[in-house]
């Protein structure tokens, strides 16, 4: 049984929880300045046009979103270019990994975001897509 304070569930989790999501999300914004050398509205903002990418791919064919040529001429664009640059993986430390922590949801077996070109338009800069990795069990 739950106990309940009030008739309330009492839920210890939900607030380390949100705090942990807090602290991931001003980690991302911290690697992000370090690495690229923004400004902290810059990098807030990258984290914020990102995030609005992996909600596209959660909820799309393949877990992939496909940003389009408006979003990609966002300067925020040009600082994801930067800190996930196509096909690489998140190395220990990057902003990519931060930018992981603060926005993948492991209680979706998500376990990697990746940026790549789309696989119709290989050479072109402005076709690129945004991938989450989910472990399949």
């Amino acid at each position: 049984m739950t106990p309940t304070m009030t008739g309330v569930p009492i839920v210890a989790e939900a607030v380390p929880a949100q705090v942990d999501l807090v602290t991931a999300r001003a980690a991302a914004v911290q690697a992000i300045m370090q690495e690229v050398g923004c400004t902290e509205a810059l990098a807030s903002s990258t984290v914020d046009w990102i995030a609005v990418q992996v909600a596209q791919a959660r909820t799309a064919q393949y877990h992939t979103a496909f940003p389009t040529a408006t979003a990609m001429a966002q300067p925020e664009y040009r600082v994801f270019d930067q800190v996930m640059q196509h096909d690489a993986t998140a190395q220990p430390g990057s902003a990519h990994e931060a930018i992981q922590a603060a926005l993948l949801d492991l209680s979706r077996n998500e376990t990697t975001l990746l940026h790549t070109d789309r696989a119709d338009a290989p050479d072109s800069p402005r076709y690129c897509q945004v991938q989450i990795g989910v472990q399949v069990f």
